[in-house]
């Protein structure tokens, strides 16, 4: 009898703990603690509410919006507080830099037409807060939301169409940057990892000018990113 009771209580015992191994604790203990994320992303982007100002009269803007396909790269640096705080909670500081963005645009009228070449590269720095749903696989999604600052280079020119002069600008803009995400990662071991997610990011205005004639172009900058990543955790 004392072996059957022993043998039930070491089963119940056994039994809680392999409980508590499994449970959403332990499962994030394993990706407790320090990270860093190598980045590359590809994106819809859209430049759209383009506004032109100027003093030529009876200028306005032919095209209000345009979109293009733009590749990035960068780094994050995470800490995950699901050991600490029994919360599956990550927090982390990312650096992403975005390629050429092509925008090109016109303004015609009053006798005069423009044409407005831009290459946008641009830089941001965001500080993301994401929620993991822990799972018994090696397959977890997550959400979050981010807020940072953007930097936006713009190389530009205008052309005067009626006359073939074109006088060049380079602009920068900076201002806030925010957005909202949702993806997957995927345990390769206990230390490495790979991410997939998509981005709704809106990187606040870009610029245009002014140029000489006092012409200026301005249009919100937002993006659909697609971005793949390879993780580190200390």
């Amino acid at each position: 009898m004392k072996i059957a009771i022993r043998s039930i209580c070491g089963g119940s015992v056994l039994a809680a703990g392999l409980a508590l191994g499994t449970g959403p604790a332990q499962a994030a203990s394993g990706d407790s603690g320090f990270y860093v994320s190598a980045r590359a992303l590809g994106a819809y982007s859209q430049i759209n509410d383009s506004s032109h100002g100027g003093t030529v009269p009876g200028t306005t803007l032919r095209e209000s919006e345009h979109d293009d396909l733009v590749a990035g790269a960068g780094l994050a640096v995470g800490y995950s507080f699901a050991a600490d705080t029994r919360w599956p909670v990550r927090t982390e500081l990312e650096v992403i830099h975005r390629f050429r963005f092509d925008y090109d645009a016109r303004a015609t009228g009053g006798g005069s037409s423009f044409g407005f070449r831009n290459d946008v590269a641009t830089q941001t720095v965001m500080f993301n807060v994401l929620w993991d749903f822990w799972t018994q696989r090696r397959l977890r999604p997550f959400v979050g939301a981010g807020l940072g600052w953007y930097r936006h280079a713009n190389d530009a020119a205008q052309t005067n169409l009626n006359t073939g002069v074109t006088v060049g600008k380079e602009t920068e803009t900076t201002g806030l940057a925010w957005s909202g995400l949702a993806g997957l990662n995927y345990d390769i071991t206990p230390l490495w990892g790979v991410e997939f997610y998509y981005r709704y990011i809106d990187m606040g205005e870009v610029q245009s000018g002014p140029y000489p004639n006092g012409n200026k172009l301005t249009g919100d900058y937002t993006s659909h990113d697609f971005v793949l990543g390879v993780s580190y955790r200390f």
